[in-house]
């Protein structure tokens, strides 16, 4: 399993992306969040890397959103 700490430097390049990027793992830990996302939001990527999305934005929970992302786990971005 990849930590955060190793995603950040490979997702690097997705800091000069002008949007937000976030980036998860299939148990919804957060390996990502990118600095459009810490303007955009007030949150410290270091407040947020390695923990469980769920439990900070519990909206992800809601099926709208679970269904889609667990779609994208399953069989890749369409």
């Amino acid at each position: 399993m990849l930590s955060a700490s190793h995603c950040q430097v490979r997702f690097d390049v997705l800091d000069k992306v002008p949007v937000g990027i976030l980036v998860l793992d299939p148990e919804y830990r957060i390996l990502f969040w990118n600095e459009c996302l810490e303007n955009w939001t007030g949150i410290p990527r270091g407040e947020l890397l390695d923990r469980d999305a769920r439990s900070r934005f519990p909206n992800i929970r809601a099926s709208s959103f679970s269904r889609r992302i667990e779609r994208v786990f399953r069989d890749g971005v369409p």
